[in-house]
């Protein structure tokens, strides 16, 4: 499977795109620098099974094309999809001071997105 872009659109508002496939990691700061007005700041947010395979290489990918960038991870399992990890994820992104023009990127399964 190569890559595919699914574009979210809303009738009241800009939307967003889902990149989903192989080779992602080849052309990400790529298609990253190609939207306009992207910030410098970077949330990679996945899980602990991807975050040394994939969320650590693409974060010091990130880092070396000059984005500030953290990385949070949210444990796997049903018990983890609650109101309590949401919080806990906040309380994590909120000192970052993430603006509008800056990215969160939802690296995984079901739970990261």
């Amino acid at each position: 499977m190569g890559l595919k872009q699914i574009d979210i659109q809303f009738s009241d508002q800009n939307g967003y795109s889902i990149l989903v496939g192989h080779g992602i990691q080849e052309t990400f700061v790529e298609r990253l620098r190609a939207m306009k007005d992207i910030g410098k700041k970077i949330a990679i947010i996945t899980n602990p099974n991807l975050s040394d395979l994939y969320g650590l290489p693409l974060k010091t990918n990130l880092e070396m094309h000059g984005f500030q960038v953290s990385l949070h991870t949210i444990p796997n399992g049903e018990s983890n999809k609650s109101l309590k990890t949401v919080q806990r994820l906040c309380n994590d992104l909120s000192p970052l001071q993430l603006e509008r023009r800056d990215s969160i990127i939802a690296l995984g399964g079901w739970h990261c997105g």
